[in-house]
Formats: C-alpha cells, sequence, structure tokens
C-alpha cells in the first residue's frame, strides 16, 4: 500500500504524513528522477491550515517521500508547486536528491582560491565517487546549509588518483559523471530509506561497477506470468564506431584521446564517429581512457526493455540494480531463452501499475 510523507530535507524529520489525490514518481540512476504530488487542499478528510500547507512546499528545505508499505521508493527534494485557486488544487514538484549536486561544487564560495586544487588519490573509483559525495554533502557540519542527510560505504582504497582545479568550477555533479563515465566507472544510486530514528536518509549505493539487488524471474511463455506487459525497442540514433576525446587546447596544440573501433568489437556496420569534449583534462592517456568508455557506452543500439510488474509483487524488496529474467520461448522475433537485464528505473502512480526501465 502506498503512503506519502514531507520531510526536512537536511535533518530528515517528518513533518507530516500527506495523502495526494493524484502523483507520479520516477526514480532512475540513468538520470535525476522526479515526482509531481497533487493534494485537494479542500478535501475535509486531509484538510490542513494554510500555514501548514506552505511550510510543507517550501523549495529545497523540504521533501517529498512516496513509499510502499512504509518502504521509501522515491524521495525528492521540493523544486516547486503550482497551485489554483478556483479548485484548491495544490501541486508539489521534486527532483531526487542529486539534483542538488548540479548546483554545488566540491568546494563552498569562501573556500575558493584561483590556485586551489581538490584532489584524491590512494583510491579505486568506488573510493574516489565516495570522497566526491563527502565534498559534496558532509565536508560540514549537520547545522550548516551544505550537510544532507547521506550515508557513505566504507572507503576503499586503490591506485587511482584525481584532482580538479577549483578554477574550471566543475560540480559535484560533473565529477560524480566523470567516475561513472570512466571505463570500468562504477554506478550509482542515492536511496531513500528511514534511519534508525525513523528519519530520511540516502544510503550512497556504490556499485563494482553495476550495482546489485535480487532477481526476479518471469515465465512469458506461462498463462498468468505475473507481468502486464513486456515492450522492448532498440534505437541506433546515437551508435558509434569511433569517438574523439578533445581535451585541453585548441587547434593543433588540443590535446585528445582516441576511442577505436578496435578498442570495443561490435557489429560491423558502417563507420559512424563522434567528438566527446573533456576540456578540464590534459593527459592523452585520461583521455584516450574516457573516449574509450564513452564509445563502450554506445557500441551497440539502445536496448530498452520497459516490463510492468505489480507493485505488491516486487516491493519493497526490488531496489535499482535488481535483475529481471524473464524466459522466452517460441516468440516471432525474440531469441528463445533467459532475456537477463538490469534495472535502472521504476516510476509509478497511485495504482498497483510499476513500470521498469532495464538495460
Amino acid at each position: 500500500m502506498w503512503s506519502h510523507w514531507i520531510c526536512d530535507s537536511q535533518t530528515g524529520i517528518r513533518l507530516q504524513q500527506v495523502r495526494p489525490s493524484a502523483c507520479r514518481w520516477k526514480s532512475s540512476i540513468t538520470s535525476i528522477g522526479d515526482a509531481s504530488h497533487s493534494f485537494q487542499l479542500r478535501d475535509e478528510e486531509t484538510k490542513l491550515d494554510r500555514a501548514t500547507w506552505q511550510n510543507l512546499a517550501i523549495p529545497w528545505a523540504r521533501s517529498v517521500v512516496t513509499c510502499w508499505d512504509d518502504v521509501p521508493v522515491y524521495a525528492g527534494l521540493v523544486g516547486g508547486w503550482g497551485y489554483d485557486p478556483f479548485t484548491g488544487v495544490l501541486e508539489i514538484r521534486s527532483k531526487e536528491v542529486r539534483v542538488i549536486f548540479g548546483s554545488r561544487m566540491p568546494f563552498q564560495v569562501p573556500e575558493y582560491t584561483p590556485t586551489g586544487v581538490m584532489a584524491v588519490s590512494g583510491k579505486s573509483l568506488r573510493g574516489i565517487m565516495r570522497q566526491i559525495l563527502y565534498w559534496g554533502a558532509l565536508k560540514s557540519p549537520p547545522t550548516s546549509g551544505w550537510w544532507l542527510p547521506i550515508v557513505l560505504p566504507g572507503d576503499e582504497g586503490g591506485s587511482e588518483a584525481r584532482s580538479w582545479q577549483m578554477y574550471n568550477f566543475e560540480t559535484v555533479e560533473q565529477l560524480l559523471g566523470q567516475i561513472e563515465d570512466a571505463d570500468g566507472g562504477p554506478d550509482l544510486n542515492l536511496r531513500p530509506r528511514w534511519s534508525a530514528t525513523g528519519s530520511l536518509e540516502w544510503e550512497a549505493r556504490i556499485g563494482s561497477p553495476l550495482l546489485g539487488g535480487p532477481t526476479f524471474e518471469y515465465d512469458l511463455t506461462a498463462p498468468e506470468h505475473g507481468l502486464t506487459s513486456f515492450p522492448v525497442s532498440a534505437d541506433a540514433s546515437k551508435q558509434l564506431t569511433g569517438v574523439f576525446g578533445l581535451g585541453k587546447g585548441s587547434e593543433a596544440d588540443m590535446k585528445y584521446g582516441l576511442g577505436r573501433n578496435s578498442d570495443v568489437p561490435g557489429p560491423t556496420i558502417p563507420n559512424l564517429d563522434a567528438t566527446r569534449s573533456f576540456k578540464t583534462l590534459a593527459d592523452p592517456a585520461v583521455l584516450t581512457q574516457r573516449s574509450i568508455s564513452e564509445l563502450r557506452a554506445f557500441r551497440w543500439p539502445s536496448k530498452v526493455t520497459s516490463p510492468n510488474p505489480l507493485a505488491s509483487d516486487v516491493l519493497p524488496s526490488m531496489v535499482l540494480g535488481s535483475t529481471i529474467r524473464a524466459w522466452i520461448s517460441g516468440d516471432d522475433f525474440l531469441d528463445d531463452g533467459w532475456a537477463s537485464a538490469i534495472v535502472t528505473s521504476m516510476s509509478g502512480d497511485l495504482s498497483e501499475k510499476l513500470t521498469l526501465e532495464v538495460l
């Protein structure tokens, strides 16, 4: 059963249980998920006073949480609202917590110096991602405006090192993206949950490099297989066979890296090449690594499957990174056998229908 709360974004304290008349939500590891919750302010059964609603709708300071059996499946910071005084309907719009990293550098305004460097070494890629999250959310005390209740995994050593010049003003989100996009870079999911004291917090789940989770199996040949639909599509519009990684400098002095067809074997097709901009990077080896990683992501057509299970069948145990396995036999187009994929997004509304995206 669905339930909904509005919490303080920084302390995580539950401020009010709410009952939307309509909602849609999406949680994702390939983009920043979002939600919209509508409330009938004149409904006598759910009525709250004006000051309470104004307090619950403060952008950024409040987060909307959607739960199944009181287990959070989506939590997003309020990014805005819309209200119709004729109908008394308030729509609160929110985005997953990672959205805030697009508006933060790994350093605060008073820390900036033109020669400053944010550096980390002796870590794995997972360890570097953990450090970036620490810079982005936890480097100042809980009483500060910087703090967010994100719970980090243990540190992890390794042979990787990264440094970022402050004068490039790269955001925390850009730094996280660089680590995700590195060859073998880990996936990241900031999963909402209730803390031991019942307040909202986000667990930083860092993949190795993929995220894990329970496996769910469906036999599509069975009369009642548990899915309401199983659409499959392929999109080759972004498929590539080569990548030019463009680094610091310009014209003939520009640093570059190459992702070549032979670096990432794939289907035999006419050559399709593209450039990617990495203008803060000057090391040709790093530029080549990034180029190969980018090529790996687009060497094959993107294949998207959107199975639709019932929420009551998979929640709350299904998480982003869970595996979906479908047994296919005798289909007119799809090959026989087990088709396995990783859940990359979940979305839903107030019904039992859950929509997944898997890769």
